[in-house]
């Protein structure tokens, strides 16, 4: 055998043993920051999905959470997964979806908006439970 191959065999062996090469998922979510004005409310995201690593991953849950500048709960949603899935590096796929804010949003008057949430910053927060957790956090704010 060559004298490269072998050092290529070991340092794929050593990047697995460090976990290097173990399976993950990355979270990323556009635009950042949501942005909504007086009147909206709803906004259309894009969240990407990145993986890394070689195996299989297990995904159990898919939750959503809004949290107001009070770190308090505004929004709270959760999906049930239960899928193992194979992993290879570099594949990226984009969901498009709709952040909708609570109904207390939609009967609001403008003069309720400029007191009560202007100039907030909220946060969404995004996560994908099972063999390796994922977070991803994008700042929800109120012009």
């Amino acid at each position: 055998m060559s004298r490269y191959f072998k050092v290529g065999v070991v340092f794929v062996l050593v990047m697995m043993l460090a976990g290097c090469l173990s399976p993950s998922i990355s979270i990323t979510v556009k635009p950042d920051p949501i942005k909504f004005k007086f009147g909206e409310t709803s906004k259309d995201i894009t969240v990407t999905f990145k993986t890394s690593g070689f195996g299989k991953i297990k995904l159990e849950t898919l939750a959503i959470q809004l949290l107001d500048d009070q770190e308090d709960e505004v929004l709270s949603e959760e999906v049930e997964l239960d899928k193992d899935t194979y992993v290879v590096p570099f594949i990226s796929f984009d969901v498009k979806e709709t952040v909708e804010l609570p109904s207390k949003f939609k009967d609001l008057t403008e003069e309720e908006y400029e007191i009560d949430y202007k100039g907030k910053t909220y946060s969404l927060i995004i996560s994908v439970t099972g063999d390796k957790p994922v977070v991803a956090e994008v700042d929800v704010i109120f012009e």
